[in-house]
């Protein structure tokens, strides 16, 4: 066997079979990524980059130059390769010569993980690590990643790191989650009023079940009367008794009672310390003894 220039390939990298009798020969080379050797006839040439055994095997990082996702080949004190995708997600100043870039992960220690790969000493090659995170773009932003970790089989242990943007299909999942948990929801209250058979022990059971499938603290329902004007409560948990006394009945056109009623608005209040509600919901955290209420429409 010959190399792409026709010399000779050193005997420890060719080993002949055993074929049988009147078959053609056949040799078996153990091509190394990156050596010259070649299983092509002599004449068909073919030029190529490479390097030698002896000189350190190589990959060609320009494979990745159009990839879609970031991709980064670390060493153990630089950067080796970055391509596109990896300067607009993290900026070109990330990437000093000097020193390799440094990731920012809310549940995970990058540098760790890129030691835990490199520093395996088995006799054959570690697996690759996948993980998902968040990764720290800047002071004011993150994003959600999925981040593949390869041990490269080069002489130089470098590490492959592949960061895929998932923040969309987190958020995707955490509406479909949201929504899982309504119907769920909608299920309970429907398993509810199909087993008792009067309004008032309906309303009771469908308010119990709210306030323990959603975690609250307590709750009341109005109904509304026959003249379409006011409201009355008709079932409450965990209410204020003054709360329940002083607000029995409710003209339905009044502030909020008038979001949910009649524009049929979910009506949401949480005091927060920059931003307080105003005073009359501030009145209604603080007949019930709460730190946020919602109304929910029917």
């Amino acid at each position: 066997m010959v190399d792409s220039e026709g010399s000779g390939v050193p005997p420890s990298l060719v080993s002949v079979s055993e074929i049988p009798p009147g078959s053609p020969p056949l040799a078996a080379a153990t091509i190394y990524p990156g050596s010259p050797v070649s299983s092509q006839p002599a004449g068909l040439h073919e030029e190529k980059t490479v390097r030698t055994p002896a000189e350190g095997r190589t990959i060609p990082y320009e494979i990745f130059d159009t990839y879609p996702h970031a991709v980064i080949v670390l060493s153990d004190t630089a950067c080796r390769y970055y391509n596109t995708a990896a300067r607009k997600l993290l900026g070109k100043n990330a990437f000093l010569k000097d020193r390799p870039p440094k990731f920012r992960l809310a549940d995970n220690d990058f540098s760790e993980l890129v030691n835990s790969l490199r520093s395996h000493t088995g006799s054959s090659a570690p697996d690759s690590r996948m993980i998902e995170d968040q990764l720290r773009i800047s002071r004011t932003r993150s994003i959600d990643v999925e981040i593949l970790l390869v041990l490269l089989p080069d002489d130089f242990r470098n590490i492959l790191a592949v960061f895929r943007d998932i923040t969309c299909k987190k958020h995707a999942e955490s509406e479909l989650l949201k929504r899982n948990n309504q119907l769920l929801m909608i299920n309970e209250v429907m398993k509810v009023a199909n087993s008792v058979y009067t309004l008032d022990e309906m309303l009771e059971e469908i308010l119990q079940t709210v306030i323990r499938e959603m975690d609250f603290d307590l709750g009341w329902i109005y109904l509304r009367d026959t003249d379409a004007k006011w409201a009355t409560i008709v079932a409450s948990s965990g209410v204020p008794e003054r709360f329940v006394e002083a607000r029995m009945r409710q003209n339905v056109l009044d502030y909020p009672f008038n979001l949910v009623f009649f524009a049929m608005q979910q009506h949401y209040v949480e005091n927060l310390p920059n931003h307080p509600p105003g005073p009359i919901d501030s009145k209604v955290l603080e007949e019930v003894d709460a730190l946020s209420y919602a109304g929910i429409p029917p």
